[in-house]
């Protein structure tokens, strides 16, 4: 069975993370409105829209829910306990 990689995008040279409206900020939580960090199923969506943005230092955060693990509203993996 193949699992589920999500992936986020962050710009390294601000800490600051992609949300749905196309805005880069700081914090952003996670779910459906505009201010809400965007989460990609494929890492190559991603990375379209930082060459998009116009990015030049940026991570692409992957992490796997189906092992337990999630994201905060920083864009740092949080491992299950």
């Amino acid at each position: 069975m193949k699992r589920k990689m999500l992936t986020v995008l962050r710009n390294d040279e601000d800490g600051s993370l992609y949300c749905q409206d196309g805005k880069m900020r700081t914090l952003a939580p996670l779910g459906t409105h505009g201010f809400c960090m965007k989460i990609w199923r494929k890492p190559g969506f991603a990375r379209r829209a930082a060459e998009k943005y116009g990015l030049r230092n940026y991570t692409l955060t992957h992490f796997y829910p189906e092992k337990g693990e999630s994201i905060n509203q920083l864009g740092e993996v949080v491992a299950a306990t």
